[in-house]
């Protein structure tokens, strides 16, 4: 399955390549608001917030059209922050409070079939590609737990509905769903306990998600160029 996912990220970016050095194409810009829904492999509790939740600019996109066609380059997630939070799980199960710092970086590049079904109104189906970075940084105020650093990097295959509505010639109205179908993930965290070997500190393992409930929920404005 992994291979499957490579070799379709590659066709992807293969057929941007194409759909550039076509003449006949136009240009689209998107903004989105929307509410996402992860099963985020992190111990913060901050962290699974950030990542649930909704937001007014939740994301951006590019897009190139040839006839009923698209690709679309879409930057999902951004996200670079440190906060203090009262609620860190410790070893124990118990709450601490701390600092954590954290990075998310998620892109999607999707391809897409358009159907125009009246001169307002166009329906779309995609499938994607959605690489992505989670790191995570925690150091607790409690003197007796350590600090904790958590990385979990991986992609998803995502299966991706789409209404359009067209206001202007120029201006259209869209919400889509993005549904993960496959999802491979990789994590690693590691205990900054001096008492235990180096590398015993750290735990690595990979999991392969079929359908696992993660989804997105997108409303937003498009501009053709």
């Amino acid at each position: 399955m992994k291979l499957r996912i490579i070799f379709f990220a590659l066709a992807l970016t293969a057929g941007l390549y194409v759909f550039a050095q076509e003449k006949e194409k136009s240009f689209q810009i998107k903004a989105f608001s929307g509410i996402n829904h992860f099963d985020v492999d992190a111990n913060s509790i901050e962290v699974r917030k950030n990542m649930n939740s909704h937001s007014i600019l939740s994301s951006a996109s590019v897009s190139i059209v040839k006839g009923d066609r698209f690709l679309e380059f879409e930057l999902d997630r951004f996200n670079i922050q440190a906060n203090e939070s009262e609620a860190i799980p410790n070893s124990s199960g118990s709450l601490d409070g701390g600092d954590i710092k954290t990075r998310e970086f998620r892109i999607r590049l999707s391809y897409n079939y358009l159907k125009s079904v009246s001169s307002k109104i166009n329906v779309a189906i995609g499938m994607g590609v959605s690489p992505y970075l989670l790191k995570e940084n925690i150091s607790p105020s409690n003197p007796l737990t350590f600090d904790r650093r958590h990385s979990s990097v991986g992609a998803s295959l995502d299966l991706i509905p789409r209404f359009q509505f067209n206001m202007t010639k120029k201006v259209f109205f869209e919400t889509h769903l993005v549904l993960s179908t496959v999802r491979l993930n990789r994590n690693e965290t590691r205990i900054e306990n001096p008492a235990i070997p180096l590398r015993e500190q750290t735990e690595r393992d990979s999991t392969v998600r079929y359908f696992g409930g993660d989804y997105q929920v997108r409303f937003g404005i498009g501009l053709t160029l």
